[in-house]
């Protein structure tokens, strides 16, 4: 928020925080952000170009830390750093998750939306089965007996003429 124009400060150059820091951010009914997971982000600003083709500005790949989440005007913020491979850590920015879509004040051509995030992993992951286990599982099925096929194939014939 821009601060008001004062004796001192006849411009009104300078900045208020007025965010608030919040926990946890609920992305879906299971799934909760809190701060140091890992995300992956996509979507963001665009323009669109003269064939009618939404141009995303933001490449925003890989893995990025969540750093901070706070809450804007019932707007979510995201801060972020990113995780380079090897566990270093390279630039830092704030995104925000949610609200409307609204053109740009600087430039009006581009379109602000707010980004989409999701999990880079899951939380808890699932245990694959072993070959073994595969084994042991298709040898536990039972085969039909020869008897049972015969009575199902009679029961099929009587059905048919009846």
């Amino acid at each position: 928020m821009p601060v008001k124009p004062t004796e001192d400060n006849p411009h009104g150059w300078g900045f208020i925080e007025n965010r608030t820091i919040v926990e946890e951010y609920q992305l879906s009914p299971r799934i909760k952000i809190v701060v140091g997971d890992a995300i992956k982000v996509s979507k963001g600003p665009y323009w669109v170009n003269k064939d009618g083709v939404k141009v995303s500005l933001d490449k925003m790949k890989g893995k990025w830390k969540v750093n901070g989440i706070f809450k804007t005007e019932g707007e979510f913020e995201l801060d972020l750093v990113h995780i380079w491979p090897g566990g270093l850590f390279g630039s830092m920015t704030t995104i925000r998750i949610t609200g409307d879509e609204y053109p740009s004040p600087v430039v009006p051509s581009v379109i602000r939306r707010p980004y989409k995030v999701r999990l880079a992993a899951t939380k808890y992951k699932r245990r694959k089965k072993t070959y073994t286990e595969k084994k042991e599982a298709a040898k536990s099925v039972e085969k039909p007996s020869l008897d049972s096929l015969k009575n199902l194939t009679s029961i099929i014939k009587e059905s048919k003429n009846a």
